[in-house]
């Protein structure tokens, strides 16, 4: 999914740690997970939404 991704803004995430994250979620039965950076991405879309919509203007795809 992000191999067109190219940009130093956004850590990829590897697709275990993705897994992991997901199924400790499931465990606790979260109806929201947020692996990785998505919740740092859902806390500045509320504090900074124009700094986060820049960010991802930034972003190129191949």
């Amino acid at each position: 999914m992000a191999t067109v991704l190219k940009s130093d803004n956004f850590k990829k995430m590897k697709p275990a740690a993705q897994v992991r994250d997901i199924l400790q979620g499931l465990r606790r039965n979260q109806t929201e997970m947020l692996p990785g950076q998505a919740r740092q991405i859902r806390w500045l879309s509320r504090i900074a939404p124009a700094f986060l919509f820049r960010q991802f203007a930034r972003t190129e795809f191949h």
